[in-house]
């Protein structure tokens, strides 16, 4: 179980990494793709109401090619589900 918790916590801590970086990022370049990295990031860290918002930020911003574009809609319709 000891090697579960540490491999949970090296999880987490990449995630909140990926976030940081991305909240600079979308800054910089607020496009759809930027966007999405930050809401995986997010969700990764179990924050749903913040990743649905990065979310929708993705598809405001545009750029996001068909499959990507579904995946996106697709995670917004169940975090709606959950909130």
């Amino acid at each position: 179980t000891v090697r579960i918790e540490q491999d949970v916590l090296a999880h987490n801590r990449a995630h909140a990494e990926a976030a940081q970086i991305y909240r600079q990022l979308v800054t910089l370049r607020p496009a759809g793709t930027v966007w999405m990295g930050l809401a995986l990031s997010l969700e990764g860290l179990g924050q749903a109401t913040e990743a649905l918002d990065a979310y929708r930020q993705a598809v405001r911003a545009g750029g996001l090619g068909p499959a990507v574009a579904r995946y996106v809609a697709a995670r917004i319709a169940a975090l709606e589900k959950t909130s």
